[in-house]
């Protein structure tokens, strides 16, 4: 049955320690996903943007395309996933959320007023257009919703993200620094 939707994100659900293999194992695929999408900013003739008036400060900023750097996350995702019952055999990127740790908003500076706030790249395929959280989604399935936290600190001189991910009934955290 297909149905309109008025979606209302929750609060950040509890934050549990990481402790087993499974999440060592999220982590270095997190880590990889991470290099990879600085390693696609780092590149840039590999990846198209939109021109740079487009970019303002405390803004997200989602005119980045990926390119063939889509297909390398994807590669890099399999070959890192391991093998065995538990790989990753067809990895899919869609998108990359771009964060910086040490700028403002998590973002990429823009001239001298600022910084950006993340990057939304897309692979070659698929398009991003604007919404709100709580516009109407008419006739669809919602086939399922994700909580996402992150919260940026500094101890002493270092600074570093809390990353936390619910997916289903499992929330799965990271500290990057």
């Amino acid at each position: 049955m297909n149905t309109s939707f008025r979606i209302s994100l929750p609060a950040p659900a509890a934050h549990r320690e990481d402790d087993d293999a499974r999440r060592a194992q999220v982590r270095s695929w997190l880590g990889a996903a991470i290099a990879g999408a600085g390693f696609a900013l780092a590149f840039s003739t590999l990846v198209s943007v939109l021109p740079a008036s487009a970019q303002e400060a405390n803004r997200i900023w989602a005119g980045c395309t990926l390119g063939d750097l889509a297909a390398d996350l994807e590669e890099q995702i399999q070959n890192q996933s391991g093998s065995g019952p538990r790989n990753i055999a067809d990895a899919e990127v869609a998108f990359v959320v771009v964060y910086s740790l040490n700028n403002g908003n998590d973002g990429q500076p823009v001239g001298t007023s600022g910084f950006t706030g993340p990057v939304i790249c897309t692979a070659p395929g698929f398009s991003i257009a604007t919404t709100s959280q709580t516009a109407t989604i008419n006739n669809a399935n919602i086939l399922d919703a994700e909580d996402a936290f992150f919260l940026r600190y500094q101890v002493g001189s270092s600074v570093r993200k809390r990353v936390c991910h619910t997916v289903g009934s499992s929330t799965d955290c990271f500290t990057v620094q």
